[in-house]
């Protein structure tokens, strides 16, 4: 499946570039024991992985603000910006408002919504909908997540001890992201013929 998903032609784009695109973002947060990430879908005819950057462990949550900013500001149009809001609540969702990030929407994670963002990203790929640029850690991220159905029938996710799953995690947000919202529709600009 990851093969299927895999593009050698395709590349990030660099943080400092300018772009035009339907854009959809992903931001997985941390602190201390994990990394924040941030992700970013392209729509085209499919979805494609165009950005992804990993922060080092310790990096303050207002640095990921700042940088979702200036992704939001230098990249035209983020339809929507998904953000694990688990451990800061709505006020983070307030903080990137405020601050300019393109349309940030809080996902509290839970069973439930680990499970639907991660059977997204599973149909998208199966599906040949989602592209990915050939990166090593990003594949090994995929590739390492376990999931375990419990007796209630819930399906619960995990990785394996020395590893990490926070890239995945900002995949799915952003996948979850392009699926839940579609952009608004070009409205036509009415011309009147003036007073007659």
């Amino acid at each position: 499946m990851l093969a299927k998903c895999c593009s050698e032609t395709l590349d990030y784009y660099p943080f400092d570039s300018r772009k035009r695109g339907r854009f959809y973002a992903g931001i997985d947060l941390a602190e201390r024991v994990d990394h924040s990430v941030i992700a970013v879908l392209e729509r085209t005819e499919i979805l494609r992985l165009v950005h992804m950057h990993r922060f080092k462990k310790g990096t303050s949550i207002a640095s990921v603000i700042g940088y979702a900013k200036l992704l939001s500001e230098r990249w035209d149009r983020i339809h929507a910006t998904y953000v694990d809001s688990t451990k800061h609540g709505d006020y983070i969702i307030e903080n990137m408002r405020e601050a300019g990030v393109a349309n940030p929407k809080g996902v509290f994670f839970t069973a439930m919504s680990k499970q639907e963002m991660a059977q997204i990203l599973r149909q998208r790929m199966t599906q040949g909908q989602l592209q990915i640029p050939y990166d090593r850690d990003l594949l090994d991220e995929l590739n390492t997540e376990n999931y375990q159905l419990t007796k209630t029938g819930r399906i619960t996710y995990s990785h394996p001890e020395g590893t990490h799953d926070d890239r995945f995690w900002a995949l799915a947000l952003a996948a979850y992201a392009a699926e839940q919202t579609l952009p608004p529709p070009s409205r036509p600009i009415a011309r009147g013929r003036g007073a007659q």
